[in-house]
């Protein structure tokens, strides 16, 4: 969580937002009928003696009016308020009119989870946001401001491990979240229950008298729902995790661009198959499943011929699947290869190289500038290398029929000092390209 300092607002705003929000304070209790924790108090902090405070923010980006705030705290804010009975790990509180919160220095220090909600709407439709592991303990802190997004909707299914049948009265439980547990059939569908979600990473669990299962899953952004599958065993233990395929080994072709995956077999007779699994980091989000099969081989073309990225750097991971296909969430375990990859040769013409041919530090304006690119691979004579510089001057100077292996430069005069970039295109005729950028400040 990144934390920034807020100027103060003046005292006569200060004990507005804290008359009006006394108010809302008084109607916690009412609140609290579909709520997790109960309020502090009837007072709202000072933002100027509060130890963390912040904005939340409407659907529609205006102030979030009346948005409840809940602080949960980690196991070193439970400690901390343990050991200290004026302190608390939990506490709630309601947004101004203004969509301005605090929290008093009644919250311990240490590490906590923030969940912003609107409680006027019903809890099917209430827009939530989740905040991760915000410190509290090194001074004032001011978050930035939160906007609150449609949440996902996580459908649980709760099943014997044996007959597969929904189990009814079962109750689950996510962390890390301050909402109240719920138990399946409650909402009329056997075995099933459901939680409404902001994204982020979260811990599953579902219990039953003679079971207890748990399982991981991460709530991506702009998710309208998600389901999932727990079985608990009849005989009340839950069976060894499953193995993670061993040996995993990756090779890349730089000529083809292929990416070839190998692994060794599992021996477990709960095991049905594989999952491949691909993130590119400059992509960000959820990884990718690209494949789940039986063999223990896989291969896979990460680059587009269009692409111009010269690396992609990528996680892949394969990992163990259920004899259920549908249980495989809760019970797979990974094995990771990290991969850096070049634009494939097959792919057409490739940049190399990108840099100055002179010392940066003895440039002055009116000074001429020269960088130098090289390349290795297949450019034919109905290729065209284009330069182009942006900042104080924009030139585009354009090479048709370039060497097919080689170097050229660019020679400009520097025409003021200041923030430069210098890039490089390869078009060849079917409009593919290998494109490379070097910033440069003078």
């Amino acid at each position: 969580m990144v934390l920034e300092e807020r100027a103060p607002r003046p005292r006569g705003i200060r004990f507005a937002r804290t008359f009006a929000m006394a108010w809302v304070a008084l109607a916690c209790g009412f609140f609290l009928a579909c709520g997790p924790v109960a309020c502090s108090g009837t007072e709202v902090p000072d933002p100027e003696e509060a130890a963390v405070s912040g904005q939340v923010q409407g659907v529609d980006g205006g102030p979030a009016v009346s948005a409840r705030v809940i602080a949960w705290g980690g196991p070193d804010a439970r400690q901390a308020a343990y050991d200290d009975s004026g302190k608390v790990s939990s506490d709630t509180q309601y947004t101004d009119g203004h969509g301005y919160f605090a929290f008093g220095k009644r919250l311990a220090s240490g590490t906590y989870d923030f969940f912003f909600e609107d409680p006027a709407t019903p809890e099917k439709d209430r827009p939530v946001q989740h905040l991760t592991k915000a410190a509290n303990g090194l001074g004032r802190l001011t978050l930035r401001p939160v906007r609150l997004a449609p949440p996902t909707v996580l459908i649980i299914s709760v099943q014997d491990q044996g007959t597969h049948e929904p189990i009814d009265s079962a109750e689950c439980w996510i962390d890390p979240t301050p909402y109240l547990h719920k138990f399946t059939g409650n909402e009329g569908i056997a075995g099933i229950t459901t939680f409404f979600l902001p994204p982020g990473d979260y811990e599953v669990s579902c219990f039953a008298p003679w079971s207890t299962r748990r399982s991981s899953i991460v709530v991506p952004p702009d998710t309208a729902s998600m389901q999932m599958v727990l079985y608990l065993t009849p005989n009340g233990e839950n069976p060894d995790p499953l193995p993670a395929p061993a040996e995993f080994a990756l090779s890349y072709d730089e000529n083809s661009g292929a990416v070839d995956m190998n692994w060794s077999r599992v021996t477990d007779s709960r095991i049905f198959g594989y999952g491949i699994r691909r993130q590119d980091s400059a992509l960000g989000g959820p990884p990718k499943v690209l494949t789940t099969q039986e063999d223990t081989s896989f291969q896979d073309v990460p680059f587009a011929r269009t692409d111009s990225v010269q690396v992609k750097k990528m996680r892949y991971s394969v990992y163990s699947l259920k004899r259920d296909p549908s249980g495989s969430l809760g019970s797979s375990r990974s094995l990771y290869f990290d991969l850096s990859a070049k634009r494939p040769w097959a792919y057409g013409p490739r940049i190399d190289s990108l840099a100055p041919l002179d010392s940066l530090g003895a440039y002055h304006v009116n000074d001429t500038i020269r960088i130098v690119a090289a390349w290795t691979n297949r450019i034919s004579e109905n290729d065209s290398l284009i330069w182009r510089i942006t900042g104080s001057a924009d030139p585009v100077q354009t090479r048709v029929h370039p060497a097919a292996s080689g170097k050229d430069t660019l020679a400009f005069v520097l025409p003021a000092a200041g923030d430069y970039q210098v890039s490089l295109t390869i078009r060849d005729a079917q409009g593919y390209r290998s494109w490379l950028a070097l910033p440069l400040r003078f």
